[in-house]
């Protein structure tokens, strides 16, 4: 049950990688230089990519998870480029984008993926014994707190690429009107 929600959240992760790596073609000081300036990023995000998947395969493998740690490139990459950039048309917009991965990190921090480790064990319990049944119990209890705090960072999450995206759409429009 609570694995079912790993691969929306790990979707939305490398939904919001995407979004941000589409902003490619946007940042600077004309519009023209601040387009150039945000494409400067797109390799920087790209190399962050197999890191949050390598992360994803960790988390389903029941391990511990440092997503704001996998999500630190990226970050990086975006402020140093936030920072060079002083366009009004793009700027703003731009701003918005990374205000809303820098909330996709947040969300991300606060995650607790402990009950997963705990399911790896499942299969070696004996079911007859009474402490193996406790031990379920213990599991299901832990599997439903996770699980209610992985539907509220999934919304967060969602309201985040939301935002991202249409900071993404009004950069590439600023930078295809030229």
């Amino acid at each position: 049950m609570t694995k079912a929600i790993l691969p929306r959240i790990g979707g939305i992760a490398a939904a919001i990688a995407l979004t941000v790596s589409m902003a490619a073609c946007a940042g600077g000081q004309s519009v023209a230089d601040a387009c150039k300036l945000v494409k400067t990023t797109d390799s920087k995000i790209s190399e962050s990519n197999s890191d949050i998947a390598n992360s994803m395969s960790k988390l389903t493998e029941g391990e511990k998870v440092d997503f704001a740690a996998a999500l630190d490139p990226v970050s990086k990459a975006l402020k140093d480029t936030q920072s060079k950039i002083t366009n009004d048309k793009v700027k703003p917009q731009y701003d918005k984008m990374v205000a809303g991965f820098e909330s996709v990190k947040k969300s991300l921090a606060g995650i607790d993926m402990s009950v997963f480790a705990g399911l790896a064990d499942l299969k070696n319990l004996d079911m007859s014994d009474p402490a193996s049944m406790q031990k379920i119990e213990e599991l299901r209890k832990k599997s439903e707190a996770a699980q209610a705090e992985f539907s509220k960072v999934q919304k967060d999450l969602e309201t985040s690429q939301k935002d991202m995206t249409g900071a993404v759409s009004e950069i590439n429009k600023v930078c295809n009107a030229g």
